[in-house]
């Protein structure tokens, strides 16, 4: 994923700004419904919740430090 990531880091930004936004809907819309007496109005708290998660695990894989395979070192030593 760190490889990923690195290749585009402006995508992961612009993804994450959506993400946000779709966070901020989901809790507006969550709010609206349940003010209007619907049930399902809570439905839009947990998918807020799980585009917040998954913004976390970005910056948490983003700022996780890189593997370095150095040539005296073999795969059952990393």
């Amino acid at each position: 994923m760190q490889l990923s990531m690195n290749v585009s880091p402006g995508w992961n930004v612009a993804g994450g700004a959506f993400l946000l936004i779709g966070a901020a809907v989901a809790i507006a819309l969550g709010n609206v419904f349940l003010g209007a007496g619907y049930l399902f109005g809570w439905g839009f708290f947990p998918l807020a919740a799980s585009m917040l998660f998954i913004i976390g695990f970005y910056a948490y894989v983003a700022r996780q430090p890189w593997v370095s395979v150095d040539d005296d070192e073999t795969s059952d030593q990393l």
